[in-house]
């Protein structure tokens, strides 16, 4: 963690002059952005530039309050909206094209500067970054161009430059511009309607505000949670309320008992047993059977502060499908209510890239048997609300996920009706969500 410090109008601010003015100031952080070469058409380039070339001989530095604010406007804001359409190639809509970039944002973390929040567009990049005192902001981004157009052209088989030569940077004035700036950082990809698979997102949050004490955390799909003193993409410290919920046990009881087996398949995920029970109905007659022993887990139906229902679109090779489904998965360290915590918390952030707001609820809505035919496995079943979006998804274990997508109540039971959703738990979450009256 490091203190947000503000813009200082009473201390010294260097001012460099290209086509842009760029402001430095020691121990400030910045707004970057920078984009790939042909991310505007050449003859709206020169007529931005232009258009700021008079502005700048009308208005000259230094500048302050309403002056600002325009340039901002004019200059900044304005423009993002071009760059937002998707002009040129696009190239940084590949993933591996996408890594390049983001592993150069990274690398130096912690060493030459202290990286807040960043998001990697198709063909532009907006980075809150502190450089660390010694280093110039300049020769930092500068670092990273250079880095990822070299391997970039690696990977392509390509030459030349690949992008625009000039970066803007803007001093953030104060927390308010913080939070602004991570609530952009997020909700950029979005605004401009880019599918989870074109963007890389995260809002790291290494900043805290000397105001609080406490990081000042990234707005996610219902607004911001200032002041909660957690980092959203580790859950530790963040203790969303829980209300107590019994486990499901799977042991003799009454005239239930199982006896002995003989496991015939000791897979990884799935064991295979042929075993016999004695039943109520059969106290004396052991019934065999063959039984699918998988790991217990959980879903989750996470909600944002506006009521939107976050889904997932997710390869499921067996049924050779991408279905629509709630965030779920196995537990992988015992069934304790710790455990079943812990991997709602991890499949949130894996599978939705979303986190619960510390003064969220995670709802328990019991549990229920998927294939009970032939499988123990159960699921414990949970609503999330509210939750924010810090990030893309990040599956593991050759998941595949494509899309994540925000539904109103009414679009989701729609989804269930139509036989859109033809998961098992998220067809079980909406069933007891329902019966709660919670959709």
């Amino acid at each position: 963690m490091d203190i947000f410090v503000p813009l200082d109008w009473d201390k010294a601010i260097t001012v460099k002059q290209r086509h842009l003015p760029h402001w430095r100031q020691e121990g400030a952080t910045y707004f970057v952005t920078f984009r790939l070469g042909d991310s505007l058409p050449a003859h709206i380039l020169a007529q931005l530039r232009e258009e700021l070339e008079v502005w700048l001989r009308l208005y000259p530095e230094p500048w302050k309050g309403k002056t600002i604010a325009e340039y901002q406007a004019r200059f900044v804001d304005g423009r993002e909206e071009w760059f937002d359409r998707g002009f040129g190639e696009c190239l940084l809509a590949q993933s591996q094209l996408r890594k390049v970039v983001v592993d150069s944002l990274l690398h130096f973390h912690g060493e030459r500067y202290l990286l807040d929040s960043y998001v990697v567009m198709p063909n532009h990049v907006h980075v809150l970054v502190k450089p660390l005192p010694g280093i110039e902001l300049s020769d930092m981004v500068g670092g990273w161009k250079r880095h990822s157009a070299r391997e970039i052209h690696k990977i392509l088989g390509r030459s030349g430059a690949l992008w625009m030569e000039e970066s803007h940077d803007r001093i953030v004035r104060d927390a308010v511009e913080l939070e602004k700036y991570r609530d952009y950082i997020l909700k950029n990809p979005r605004k401009a309607g880019l599918p989870v698979a074109e963007y890389s997102v995260e809002l790291r949050n290494v900043m805290k505000t000397e105001s609080d004490g406490s990081v000042v955390q990234g707005a996610g799909a219902g607004g911001g949670a200032e002041g909660t003193g957690c980092n959203p993409v580790q859950q530790t410290g963040c203790k969303p309320v829980v209300p107590p919920f019994p486990l499901c046990e799977i042991r003799d009881h009454d005239d239930w008992k199982k006896l002995p087996g003989e496991m015939v398949y000791p897979g990884k995920y799935v064991q295979i047993e042929e075993c016999a029970y004695l039943t109520p109905a059969r106290p004396e007659t052991p019934v065999h059977w063959t039984v699918a022993h998988r790991k217990s887990a959980i879903a989750v139906a996470p909600i944002t502060d506006d009521g939107k229902f976050i889904l997932i679109h997710q390869e499921r090779l067996p049924v050779q499908r991408t279905l629509w489904e709630f965030p779920a998965g196995q537990l992988d360290d015992g069934e304790t209510h710790e455990a079943i915590l812990e991997t709602v918390h991890r499949e949130l952030d894996e599978e939705a890239g979303c986190v619960v707001a510390p003064e969220g609820t995670l709802t328990p809505l019991g549990w229920f048997f998927g294939s009970q035919g032939f499988t123990n496995e159960h699921v414990y079943l949970f609503a999330a609300h509210p939750v924010r979006i810090v990030r893309t998804p990040q599956p593991v274990g050759g998941e595949h996920i494509g899309e994540v997508r925000l539904v109103t109540g009414a679009e989701l039971r729609q989804m269930v009706a139509s036989h859109v959703i033809q998961d098992a738990l998220t067809l079980a979450l909406f069933a007891r969500m329902a019966a709660h009256g919670m959709v």
